[in-house]
């Protein structure tokens, strides 16, 4: 039920667009900027059903004014998963299609826009094990350049402790992939488009 919390709660402030995300991804991009596509489309939202099933991901862009108020019978689902909850508001507002949807999707993808700090994934994973965090040397450029900003330094002094020493990692793999060859990171198995991005 708490992972639900945020497809359940309305915002306090009201914006033409509202993107509920996962709380351990650290973004390092503009949202709005990455998903221009749907922005420029009549949709009510943009994200995916997942595969067999009637669950959108936890990554979820939409249009304030589409998605609240909430559908008042949705609260009878409360014992539902966080994902399930979510398809089934759209469900219930009859506005759950993916046409439109598909062909976003393949120009769009599933952009985290930042690095996924899950306690649950292997920084480099990749595709190998299990999934990863997205790391790679253009996010923690910008990561860094955010962390030398005074107002962000003092919102990391006011995160949970946990929390800071998950992002101490990805300092300490900044720090060390920027001190790595190119060729040794290739020889402990990271592929260069993890490392290096787009660039």
């Amino acid at each position: 039920m708490e992972n639900s919390y945020r497809f359940l709660l309305q915002p306090f402030l009201r914006a033409e667009y509202v993107y509920i995300g996962d709380i351990d991804i650290l973004l390092t991009e503009n949202i709005l900027e990455w998903h221009q596509a749907f922005l420029d489309s009549q949709l009510p939202f943009y994200n995916q059903i997942r595969p067999n099933s009637k669950r959108l991901t936890g990554l979820h862009l939409a249009r304030y004014d589409d998605l609240y108020p909430l559908e008042e019978a949705l609260w009878d689902y409360c014992g539902l998963n966080d994902e399930e909850i979510l398809y089934k508001n759209y469900e219930l507002k009859g506005a759950l299609s993916s046409t439109g949807l598909d062909a976003l999707q393949v120009k769009l993808g599933r952009p985290y826009c930042g690095i996924h700090m899950s306690v649950n994934r292997l920084p480099f994973a990749g595709d190998l094990e299990a999934p990863g965090w997205g790391v790679n040397v253009d996010y923690l450029k910008k990561m860094m350049l955010h962390l030398s900003s005074e107002q962000v330094r003092l919102i990391v002094d006011l995160m949970y402790v946990g929390s800071r020493r998950i992002l101490l990692n990805l300092v300490t793999i900044s720090l060390g992939l920027g001190s790595m060859s190119k060729s040794d990171q290739l020889l402990y198995g990271l592929k260069k488009r993890e490392i290096w991005g787009d660039s």
